[in-house]
């Protein structure tokens, strides 16, 4: 179950799509979203978030081909990569296609620091060449990612990356976190 009040008229889009997710999932469950007068009478400019259509992790032609197509994709490693043996396969893929991964806090260690695709760690403070590589990025593969590791509007500002989104459970709904696969 989950239930949520929209307190402003630009968050609408972002938590109609989060109920529907929710009501969605592999465990189907209730959702209540309460909309108050005096919010619903607001206008606003945000955007309707464009559903997008879930399943669990397998591989996906449209995971590779936008790979493939890439002019500077990065891997976000998240805690998901700490879980049993996806380190082990994080290295691999580091290591056969080349992309530079940045690990989150929370997934510290998934790389070894020496690696020659670690980016190292990034986080909420200052601006670092982690941020740098985030920035110039077209393509980022978010693997075991979890928004709250560090909020997408950090390093997705314009709304304008390519996310694929890879974990256990299907990605959080966020007007910066959107992803197409």
């Amino acid at each position: 179950m989950w239930s949520d009040t929209i307190r402003h008229a630009d968050n609408i889009p972002e938590m109609v799509r989060k109920a529907i997710r929710i009501a969605r999932t592999e465990k189907p469950s209730a959702v209540l979203l309460e909309l108050p007068e005096d919010v619903a009478k607001h206008d606003t400019k945000a955007a309707v978030l464009r559903p997008v259509r879930f399943r669990r992790p397998v591989p996906d032609d449209k995971v590779v081909n936008n790979l493939r197509t890439a002019k500077k994709p990065i891997i976000i490693a998240g805690n998901g990569c700490i879980r049993k043996r996806a380190s082990k396969q994080l290295r691999q893929l580091c290591e056969k296609t080349g992309i530079g991964v940045i690990s989150t806090f929370m997934a510290k260690g998934a790389v070894d620091v020496d690696a020659p695709y670690c980016l190292y760690t990034v986080g909420p403070g200052t601006k670092d060449r982690m941020n740098y590589a985030i920035d110039e990025a077209d393509v980022v593969l978010a693997l075991g990612f979890d928004m709250v590791e560090y909020h997408p509007r950090l390093w997705n500002p314009g709304k304008n990356k390519t996310i694929i989104h890879t974990d256990f459970l299907p990605a959080e709904i966020d007007e910066y976190y959107h992803p197409s696969v």
